[in-house]
């Protein structure tokens, strides 16, 4: 496999860093034209899916034990029994959703969504800077890679980050890019990554005012469901 480092590489060797990734991709389109041919495509990596079908599992278990007491007891079932569909139904929709999100390089475009994000398109003119930098992520000890592409003015267009997908995966889509990528050898803290690549946090990165809306967010559901179970009991 071709080192992203050196100096040789061209085109035909980025094509040979992926060629073991390649995926055929032929999408009818109304006017008969067909899509372009997929050059690299990553999805999330396998252990992402089973965190999500474990936290599907640990949601329903202990409503499901508190169900079965209530209606053996002879109490109102209902209400608890509508709350318990109401998180197997999120909990579903959440694997669902991360069995779709992916990343693919094809000649034209990069694109891909996230699991709480929209699809992104990004013509491949368009890119003008390819960066792999190693960041030390709070409460994880190993260094976390983010791939982030930006435009010719310096503006995040994409972001990938290591954390979801399998290890290689972000080499291989920056390999894919038609600009030489650049490597930072040494990882740096999260907080310094933002501040070095300001437009590359996300909407709800490194913002106070999101944290604590997710606290009194859980909090408040957290409140709905006690009732709900006191309701049904």
């Amino acid at each position: 496999m071709t080192r992203l480092d050196d100096p040789e590489r061209g085109p035909a060797s980025a094509a040979l860093v992926c060629q073991h990734r390649t995926v055929t991709v032929v999408e009818g389109r109304s006017g008969g034209e067909a899509s372009p041919r997929a050059v690299v495509r990553v999805r999330l990596r396998r252990a992402v899916l089973r965190t999500a079908v474990m936290s599907l599992a640990a949601a329903m278990l202990p409503l499901g034990l508190t169900l079965v007491v209530v209606i053996v007891g002879g109490g109102r079932w209902p209400a608890l029994l509508a709350v318990e569909l109401i998180v197997l139904l999120a909990c579903l929709a959440l694997v669902l959703r991360r069995r779709a999100v992916f990343v693919e390089v094809t000649d034209r475009v990069l694109r891909g969504n996230g699991i709480a994000s929209p699809m992104e398109t990004v013509p491949v003119e368009q890119i003008g800077a390819v960066h792999l930098v190693p960041t030390y992520v709070l409460g994880i000890d190993e260094p976390i890679l983010q791939l982030l592409v930006t435009d010719r003015s310096g503006r995040r267009v994409f972001r990938m980050r290591g954390t979801y997908w399998e290890h290689g995966d972000l080499e291989l889509v920056a390999a894919a890019l038609p600009v030489r990528p650049h490597v930072v050898a040494e990882p740096i803290r999260l907080a310094d990554f933002y501040a070095q690549y300001p437009t590359s946090e996300y909407w709800f990165e490194n913002k106070l005012s999101v944290r604590i809306l997710t606290v009194l967010s859980v909090c408040a559901l957290s409140t709905v469901l006690a009732v709900a179970l006191s309701a049904g009991a």
